[in-house]
Formats: C-alpha cells, structure tokens, sequence
C-alpha cells in the first residue's frame, strides 16, 4: 500500500511547503556555524534545576555581544540552520516546524514594525496565503507583532502559519510556526511555550 508514504509526504510538503523537508538532530554539544559571515554563532544546551524534569535542557545561543536562552518544546528536536543564525525545531512526528531566526534581514523586515511595511513583506514572504489575525506580543518584555495566516496546498489541505517579530537590543528576532490545520493547535501551544521562555542577556566581557 502507498497510502502511509504519500500522506507523511503530504504533511511534510504542508509543513515545509512542498519540499522543504528539514533532517534535524538533537545533542548537547555545541554546533558552531563554520565559515560564519558575521558574528560568532553557538548553540549548546545545559541542564534545567528542575527536580520533576530531570532530563529537561535549557538552550544557549552565543553570540560575540549577546546570549540567547530558551527551552525547546518538548520532545522536539533543534538545530542549528546551516550557518545562518537561525534554530530550526521539529515535532517528533515531523506534523509542526518552527524556525528562529535572530539575524532578520531589516531591508525585508523593518525593526521599527511599521504596520504597512511589515504586513506588505510578510505576504511578499508568503506568497497566496491569507492573513487571518494580526496582533501584539511580547517577548522577554519586548512588544512586537504577531501575524496568522493560512493557505491552502494539494488535496485542499490548509496550511497554518503564525509569524511573530520582536526586537531585541541590536536586532529583530522572527518566529515562524508552520504546520497543518489538524495540528495547529499543538504547534501554536509549543511555539508560546518557546517564546515565554525566551530570554536574551548581554555576552559576559571577558568571555
């Protein structure tokens, strides 16, 4: 039977619109980016003091001027995206993606969130989707501006996208969650869950 195969091909085509399929891996080392074009980039987890969650991990981006921490949502695997510095996280049955970028190119997307410029290149970025809601956030007591959107992919299934953009001191960080209308409930609760744990600190001098 081919059926199994061509339904877990059409949730990944929904989830990374048609075929942008991402093989993430786990690990506690840190992953530096080679050859990055401008700042030092690292990821590596620590453990949580968390005595009901033993084998919790907390995250730590490094940059040369700032660090990055947030918890992964459960089960779900992370990596870093090339040598971009961007995270991409997966649902274990691949039904969700979520990708962190804290390198936002602001010629695309303006730091100021001015609303017309920022709605103008978000349907630029999301080509025959539908914005359904737009809305404040706030990410580790920054306000930003979250979006929700939707399109519709082969066999009419509905594709689910919720996008937030929040500054941050020195740049502009973008959440993007994509998955499919029978999952979006779950992704929109695992990408509120990363975005509250969510902090940012200035790189220790001397580091």
């Amino acid at each position: 039977m081919e059926e199994p195969s061509a339904r877990r091909h059409l949730v990944r085509a929904a989830v990374f619109l048609l075929g942008a399929v991402l093989s993430l891996g786990g690990g506690s080392e840190p992953a530096v980016g080679a050859d990055a074009p401008v700042r030092t980039f690292q990821i590596y987890s620590q453990d949580v003091d968390e005595p009901e969650n033993p084998n919790r991990k907390v995250y730590v981006l490094r940059t040369d001027t700032q660090r990055f921490f947030f918890l992964p949502p459960h089960r779900w695997e992370v990596r870093q995206e090339g040598t971009n510095q961007a995270l991409l996280f997966t649902a274990p049955d691949l039904s969700a993606g979520i990708r962190l970028d804290l390198d936002v190119d602001t010629n695309t997307i303006p730091v100021s969130l001015e609303p017309v410029r920022l709605r103008e290149a978000v349907l630029a970025g999301f080509s025959d989707s539908q914005i359904e809601r737009e809305y404040a956030c706030v990410v580790d007591g920054q306000k930003g501006v979250a979006f929700d959107l939707r399109k519709t992919l082969q066999h009419s299934t509905q594709a689910v996208f919720r996008l937030a953009y929040v500054p941050y001191p020195g740049g502009l960080a973008a959440f993007e969650m994509r998955t499919t209308t029978n999952h979006s409930t779950s992704a929109r609760r695992a990408l509120g869950r990363l975005m509250n744990s969510f902090r940012v600190e200035p790189q220790p001098t001397g580091r």
